[in-house]
Order: C-alpha cells, then structure tokens, then sequence
C-alpha cells in the first residue's frame, strides 16, 4: 500500500484543530502526523520530528507567533514542507503576505468543505499549488483563445507592474512607483488578468509564480 502523506496542523483553537485532524484521518491518501496551538510549539515539534510532514496547515491569526511569521520561519527551516493558509479573512494584502512567506494555497475556514480541503492537499502535494475558488473565479474575457500559457507575451511595463502588484504594496502606491496615473495602473491590471485567465490579485500572484515571472 502506497504511504499516506503527512499533514501538520497548527491552530490556536483546539476543537477545530481536532475537527480538522478527525477530517484529514478520514482521506485515503492522507494522515496527521504533528499538530499544534501555537506556532511556538509547532517550531518545537518539527525540530523533534523524526518524519517532517508534507504539509502544513497554518491559522492565520494566532496568538503570540502569528501566521505569516510562522510560514517564514517553517520556509526557512524547512524548505521541503509545502504551507498552506487557513483563515476566516480573505484580504488581498493578508494573502499576499501568506504567499510571500512560502504558502502554496489559502483556504478560507467559513467555505472549507472536505472535497475542497482533499482537492486542495492534492494539488498541493503533486502540483505545488492549489487555487481555490475562493480568490479565483472564472475569467471575466472569455472571448481570449486558449493555448499554452508561456505563449503569452507581456510587455515590459506589464511585467514592472506584475512584479510591483505582486507585494504588499496598494495599487495607489503601484501607480506611484511606475509614475502612472491610478486608471492607467487600471488598465494595466485588467489586460494582466485576462492574459492569465484570473480574476482576483491574489490568483494573479499565483499564476505569476507558477509562470516563473516572480518569485512568492
């Protein structure tokens, strides 16, 4: 039988992270194998670890050690373990930092049913990222052709502002930063969402890492 892969869940609430843990038991190809309340203890947990999980399954807001430091931390240590974000806040800038701090995937907690959360630690493990419905919805130009996605070309303002709305930066301060008018730093945002077939900023900083444009 092919081994299970290992999914570490560290949340400040105790009875979610059972829930969670009685949940990820319950899928054929996966088993918790470390959890935590805090990302103190998580941080402890793993340097005892005879076997690191695959994943980690990281809370957001938590007390003392917060999400993103945490992801930082764990990204640094141990670069083979794929992170994903657990929230009930889906801000563009909180899942911006999520990402930039090693994250593959941010899952809200409010629309987390099991088929997505299986799907997701799926596509986590064997493609590197998951994105969820809740930040990427359907593109908004249908009439742009398929085709292979490394064909697209962007020009070289398009990539300046891809590399600059890929932060934590406001679009206001984008359009500082390239000297543009805001409606301008508009119509590069919308031409940069239809060439990627996204439709959120944070499904754009996604894409832009799995196309090799940025690094997150």
């Amino acid at each position: 039988m092919k081994p299970k892969m290992l999914i570490g869940i560290v949340d400040d609430h105790p009875i979610f992270v059972e829930s969670l843990a009685l949940l990820i038991d319950s899928f054929l190809s996966f088993s918790t194998s470390i959890t935590a309340l805090s990302g103190e203890v998580m941080l402890e947990a793993l340097a005892e670890a005879e076997t690191l999980p695959d994943i980690i399954l990281i809370d957001v807001r938590m007390k003392g050690m917060g999400g993103v430091e945490l992801a930082w931390r764990i990204h640094e240590l141990h670069p083979s373990i794929r992170l994903t974000a657990l929230s009930v806040i889906g801000d563009d800038q909180t899942m911006l930092q999520m990402f930039q701090a090693g994250c593959r995937s941010y899952l809200l907690k409010s629309e987390m049913h099991a088929s997505e959360l299986e799907r997701a630690l799926t596509d986590i493990y064997t493609n590197g990222y998951y994105h969820s419905g809740s930040f990427n919805a359907p593109p908004r130009h249908p009439q742009i052709l398929e085709g292979d996605i490394h064909h697209v070309h962007f020009t070289k303002r398009e990539m300046e502002f891809i590399r600059l709305a890929c932060s934590d930066l406001t679009y206001k301060e984008v359009a500082s930063l390239m000297s543009l008018a805001e409606r301008t730093v508009d119509g590069y945002r919308e031409a940069v969402f239809a060439k990627m077939h996204v439709h959120s900023r944070v499904a754009m900083a996604l894409e832009a890492a799995r196309r090799n444009l940025i690094q997150l």
